[in-house]
């Protein structure tokens, strides 16, 4: 089994069509400084490593930079991370979040894990999860649901919609492919943007 890190991951899927963040990986200040120019205010920070996945685990996730100031503080602690290599510097963009996965089975068969926010009683996100075949009729369905919880538009349901069959599309293509995630995904009613990924090899 091989498994690709969030930077080799949001290349794959690029180069395979799909909307992928704006980024810019950097391991020291004077990479920082020039991934800031290239990227611009505000943006966020994630630190990079091979085996950093669940990057909210160990506080590996930064939002929102707004000053050089700022974002060398986090920079230096991101670092210090346990299996940090570097740090990835991404545009801040805003829409709803979405999780995406797909997973093989040893029949060849997929499942369709969709996540998606809802607000508890204390006004806290939650996140919901629901696993279901990968079968058209089935995303229009869990696409129903969410918007139930918050409100989408037309356009937001269909690039949402898009991308879960193109993603689908997208694995059943590359055979050697056993899982991809897209996490978060955001919706913004023009685009269905990819800003963290995985993919399993295997």
């Amino acid at each position: 089994m091989r498994v690709l890190a969030e930077k080799e991951a949001e290349e794959l899927l690029e180069k395979g069509g799909f909307n992928v963040v704006q980024r810019s990986f950097c391991f020291s200040r004077y990479g920082l400084r020039k991934s800031i120019k290239k990227i611009g205010f505000p943006f966020v920070l994630k630190a990079y490593g091979r085996n950093l996945f669940s990057k909210s685990k160990v506080e590996g996730v930064k939002s929102d930079v707004k000053t050089y100031t700022e974002a060398l503080l986090e920079f230096k602690n991101l670092k210090k991370i346990k299996g940090s290599r570097g740090v990835l510097v991404q545009r801040k963009i805003k829409g709803k979040e979405f999780f995406v996965g797909l997973k093989r089975d040893s029949k060849s068969k997929f499942t369709v894990s969709f996540g998606f926010f809802v607000l508890n009683p204390k006004g806290e996100k939650e996140v919901v999860l629901r696993i279901f075949p990968a079968v058209k009729k089935k995303v229009k369905e869990i696409i129903k649901e969410a918007n139930k919880h918050e409100k989408l538009s037309k356009k937001e349901k269909k690039s949402l919609e898009d991308f879960i069959l193109e993603f689908f599309a997208f694995i059943n293509k590359n055979k050697k492919i056993s899982e991809i995630i897209a996490d978060p995904l955001i919706v913004d009613g023009k685009n269905a943007t990819v800003t963290g990924a995985k993919v399993v090899f295997g």
